[in-house]
Formats: C-alpha cells, sequence, structure tokens
C-alpha cells in the first residue's frame, strides 16, 4: 500500500462520524498528523496503531473541533 491510500483508509477510518469537515484546520491537522505517522511507521503500521487508538483518537478530534 502507498502512503496515499493509506492516507484515504485512515481519513476514513477517523472520520466514521463526520465530524471532520473536509478544509477545515482539525481535518487539515489531523491529514498532518496521519501523513507524519505514515512516514514514521510505514502505512500499514500507522494504519494499525490507528484502528488499536481510534476511540482516544477520536475522542480527542472531537474535543478539538468544537
Amino acid at each position: 500500500m502507498d502512503k496515499s491510500g493509506a492516507l484515504v483508509q485512515a481519513m476514513a477510518i477517523l472520520n466514521e462520524g463526520g465530524i471532520l469537515m473536509f478544509g477545515s484546520y482539525e481535518y487539515k491537522a489531523v491529514m498532518k498528523w496521519v501523513s507524519s505517522m505514515i512516514d514514521e511507521l510505514g502505512p500499514e503500521g500507522a494504519l494499525e496503531q490507528i484502528k488499536e487508538t481510534k476511540a482516544l483518537l477520536y475522542a480527542e478530534i472531537e474535543e478539538t473541533s468544537y
């Protein structure tokens, strides 16, 4: 899997509830964070980490988007 495919999958996982609006500050911040995570862990590693910590990440996203 390449980086762009992993970004798409990660954002789909993180935005299941639809709380991130495309183009918003929060959306861009999460994209940047996911991109860095992919660079550090690789596409598969980053997706696994996101899946494992999704509940915590989701709560943090919700908290910052209000």
